[in-house]
């Protein structure tokens, strides 16, 4: 009985890369990835390469091996419609610049108009004799033009001024040894002792009991303030002579002299508190 002769097996490929055998027709080695059967091209740019190149002559990537991912080109971009008359027409107009003010040039002309109308008013009223306001006294406008050579006419008489007011200021028995100082009177309307400045108020130094006072309109604190009554009437001996300040030991009437008006004579005022 004869041998029977066996057929071989078609023989594989040996991968250059890592020399692992592979089978007949295969283009990419099982082992590493490596190309066997390298392609015309790179993969990468598409450039032609020899069939024995490991890397691309022109972007360098590695033919052996892993193949690198295609390039994806991007897509085209499309061109702009150009826009036609229609369009144009339909589209909104473009938002109006608001217009820019100078205000500070604004602000110096104005100014500038004001100083020239002071200027031309003041030389138009220059030579103009001054009028007096009729709360002050003077001529009255009327008698103050310009070319009227007339004299004003006479003020009225003054009022005559109010009597004085006149008396003595004594202590009380229980305060006879109080001694000297300085009296400080107080007058004020009749009923309101803490409302409003003293109608009128005077100094009087004191070297002995009783002492004598006089008060009139000369007295009174603020020009013009009418001289009265009825008034109530408060004094102290003060101790230091300091009419804001009220101390121990200064001596005061209690009660107020009241019903006090101008003329009255023979006023007496006692002093009969220690403070």
């Amino acid at each position: 009985m004869g041998q029977t002769a066996t057929q071989d097996p078609p023989a594989g490929v040996t991968c250059a890369e890592c020399a692992t055998e592979n089978r007949s027709g295969a283009r990419f080695c099982k082992a590493c990835g490596g190309s066997i059967a390298p392609p015309p091209g790179c993969p990468k740019c598409q450039a032609e390469i020899p069939a024995d190149a490991k890397f691309c002559s022109e972007c360098g990537a590695k033919l052996v091996g892993a193949r690198p991912a295609p390039a994806v080109s991007a897509a085209p971009e499309k061109p702009k419609a150009a826009r036609t008359p229609r369009a144009a027409a339909a589209a909104p107009p473009p938002p109006k610049k608001a217009p820019t003010s100078n205000i500070g040039s604004n602000l110096l002309f104005f100014v500038a108009i004001l100083m020239a109308l002071v200027v031309v008013i003041y030389v138009m009223n220059k030579d103009e004799p001054k009028t007096v306001s009729p709360f002050q006294g003077g001529p009255a406008p009327s008698m103050a033009a310009k070319g009227d050579e007339s004299p004003p006419p006479a003020a009225p008489p003054a009022a005559a001024a109010a009597a004085p007011i006149e008396g003595q200021i004594q202590l009380s028995e229980a305060l006879q040894n109080e001694g000297r100082g300085t009296i400080f009177l107080i007058v004020r309307n009749q009923g309101m002792p803490n409302r409003g400045p003293p109608v009128a108020a005077k100094k009087i130094d004191a070297d002995a009991f009783p002492a004598r006072f006089t008060v009139s309109a000369a007295d009174v604190m603020m020009p013009g303030m009418p001289f009265a009554g009825p008034f109530d009437i408060y004094a102290r001996l003060d101790r230091d002579g300091n009419a804001m300040t009220k101390e121990d030991g200064d001596v005061i009437n209690e009660k107020p002299l009241t019903g006090v008006n101008p003329g009255d004579q023979g006023v007496t005022i006692v002093l009969d508190k220690r403070l």
